[in-house]
């Protein structure tokens, strides 16, 4: 009978760890769809030029934010064409592997996700700043980022715009999107695809890791 008890106790208390996870994942969802709304409407009324990087509040928290229009950047068939010196800077060791990865990757709207072609932090990180299914440049862009001056522009609203729009809180947690501007400023955007993960905080700007030495 102990046996049993212990078991079921057991039980009960993986199954509260694991609802509490759940409830901790849910509520960061919550918390980064928030500040990406605030972030949809900065980017969509500012009449700075691309691409921006800011801190957005949020609910009490603050958020790292980072917005870039997709059709500046390198298009993902020429990925593989990126530069050995840039691979460095990206942590990349073996290019060769890394090319044959992103030759492979299928050419189809919403994916792929550029930056899971290699494991170092600085390319997950960073490759998405760079490359882009939509992009249509032969050369991966040089990054400068400015804040977004919000409210400054509404004529247009972006409408047909793509861009790619990463949210990351203080514990990691990234929610990646990219997203086709409506026009409509009730709507700003909608989700061609998006992902949630958590790793690197990315304190480190991209444009400081590629700057030229």
């Amino acid at each position: 009978m102990a046996v049993i008890t212990i078991a079921f106790v057991s039980r009960s208390v993986s199954e509260l760890r694991l609802a509490r996870a759940d409830f901790q994942k849910t509520q960061t969802e919550y918390l980064l769809a928030g500040a990406h709304n605030v972030a949809l409407l900065a980017i969509a009324t500012s009449s700075r030029a691309p691409p921006y990087r800011w801190t957005v509040p949020s609910l009490g928290k603050a958020f790292d934010v980072a917005a870039e229009p997709e059709r500046p950047k390198m298009a993902l068939s020429n990925a593989p064409s990126l530069d050995d010196d840039t691979l460095d800077r990206l942590g990349v060791t073996d290019h060769d592997a890394l090319r044959a990865r992103l030759s492979s990757l299928p050419n189809v709207e919403g994916l792929p996700w550029a930056a899971d072609a290699d494991s170092s932090k600085n390319w997950k990180a960073c490759a998405g700043a760079l490359i882009s299914f939509y992009g249509a440049a032969s050369f991966a862009p040089a990054l400068g980022y400015v804040e977004p001056d919000a409210g400054k522009d509404d004529s247009k609203w972006r409408a047909g715009e793509v861009w790619r729009i990463s949210v990351t809180d203080e514990d990691g947690w990234r929610d990646e999107r990219i997203v086709r501007f409506t026009g409509n400023g009730l709507n700003p955007a909608a989700v061609i695809s998006r992902r949630l993960t958590r790793g690197w905080k990315d304190n480190l700007a991209c444009e400081t890791l590629l700057a030229a030495g």
